[in-house]
């Protein structure tokens, strides 16, 4: 519980600084997307059996969708299928997990 509250919060820190801090600092007219990149990140240094990547994107995704333009759903599926393609690439191709931090 106590993590999911962390990632809630982080969350929605993170997004809040991605929509009103770094637009002012973009580059070229553009700043990266610090959700997708978060969410990358705890899917790649999970446990396998750990169901918090999922979680991780299921919570971005909804963020994202209430900040955003998009029909809500939209960066909910992105992300989830991001999260998915990542356990099924690392269950297939890799034999050795990187050391894992949650």
């Amino acid at each position: 519980m106590k993590k999911i509250l962390i990632l809630i919060i982080g969350f929605y820190f993170i997004l809040l600084l991605q929509n009103s801090f770094f637009p002012f600092f973009s580059v070229i007219g553009t700043i990266p997307n610090f959700i997708f990149i978060l969410v990358i990140l705890i899917n790649l240094f999970e446990r396998p059996q750990a169901k918090l990547g999922l979680l991780s994107s299921a919570v971005g995704g909804l963020f994202l969708d209430i900040y955003s333009i998009l029909p809500i759903g939209i960066y909910l599926v992105i992300l989830i299928f991001m999260s998915f393609l990542i356990k099924i690439v690392f269950k297939k191709y890799f034999e050795f997990q990187i050391n894992p931090l949650v």
